[in-house]
């Protein structure tokens, strides 16, 4: 494989890794925002690499190479919360699978290294691997004790999380006890909040669109749209993720009945290049006339508004908005 070649490899392996920016995790931030997968290897990361000096004898390249690629996989199907994992659910195998996806256009001696670094820390065989598998359970609790969290947030199951990695070294040890008292802290917070303030404006709202036909969808959705699938495939609904949200496509009798807009993709100044994109996939625009509105091609301008309609294979009607 020639140098030029590899180059091109290796920059479509991180235009697919850009995907972790926007894959969400269980965590919010301390201002309010759904964590992502990225955010949470930076971090991670950082406390391998401020913490170097109090694990002696440790290979901290290894350990870095191993914290920046244990959730590559979760960029083509997304983070699976630890309360909803099981051993039964094949995560592991499935993440693996995912990960071979992930790096297949890297040379092959990336990918074999690549590879065997995510085995040694899912296995977590070596002291590199066993540190970064205790550093990734207390950087989600930290998170999680310092995060602007939903009011039913469970932190007292953060107590018995990851025990078995975070007792792995006396510095893991040293900073799991220190978070437990910060669990324990913000669990009693959270106790102490009146049961009314328990309102639907601290949970994630998701969008929900009825179809007939769900393998039409799924090419519509995925193949003309963009969007990524979340989740295990089920023969009544499919699951997607669309930056921060998520949509649910379902299999509905009454799909396609609903002539108000289901879906709006707030997406800024890009209006006119998203509309050129999706027609270019075949997606059809529709028109109206709407009163102190002028149209510009296929994009609707209302003042310093723009916008653009659009239908799925059901009939639904969908927007893109900006400005």
């Amino acid at each position: 494989m020639s140098a030029d070649v590899e180059l091109d490899g290796i920059l479509a392996f991180l235009r697919t890794a850009e995907r972790l920016k926007s894959t969400p995790r269980s965590g919010w931030t301390t201002a309010g925002e759904r964590e992502s997968v990225a955010a949470h290897t930076w971090r991670l990361s950082l406390m391998a690499a401020v913490l170097s000096d109090r694990f002696p004898g440790i290979d901290l390249a290894r350990l870095l190479k191993i914290c920046l690629i244990h959730d590559l996989g979760e960029a083509l199907h997304g983070d699976v919360p630890a309360p909803q994992q099981s051993p039964e659910a094949g995560k592991a195998a499935r993440e693996r699978e995912d990960l071979q996806s992930v790096l297949a256009p890297l040379p092959e001696r990336l990918r074999e290294e690549l590879i065997a670094l995510w085995d040694e820390y899912e296995a977590a065989r070596t002291p590199e691997a066993q540190l970064a598998k205790g550093l990734d359970k207390l950087e989600t609790i930290l998170q999680h004790t310092q995060g602007l969290n939903p009011t039913d947030f469970d932190y007292r199951f953060n107590l018995t999380y990851g025990q078995t990695y975070t007792a792995a070294h006396p510095i893991l040890t040293a900073l799991r006890a220190r978070l437990d008292e910060a669990t324990e802290d913000r669990a009693r917070s959270s106790n102490d909040q009146p049961e009314e303030d328990a309102m639907l404006g601290d949970h994630e709202a998701v969008a929900t669109v009825a179809v007939k036909d769900l393998e039409a969808a799924r090419r519509f959705y995925e193949g003309k749209l963009g969007l990524k699938r979340t989740g295990d495939d089920d023969p009544e609904y499919t699951a997607y993720q669309s930056g921060s949200s998520s949509l649910l496509v379902y299999r509905s009798q009454y799909a396609g009945t609903n002539r108000a807009t289901s879906v709006t993709w707030m997406v800024g100044k890009q209006v006119e290049d998203i509309v050129r994109a999706l027609k270019a996939k075949g997606v059809t625009f529709e028109t109206y006339d709407l009163p102190e509105t002028t149209r510009t091609g296929d994009v609707h301008v209302t003042g310093a508004q723009k916008a653009a309609w659009f239908k799925d294979p059901d009939g639904n009607i969908h927007a893109i908005v900006g400005s």
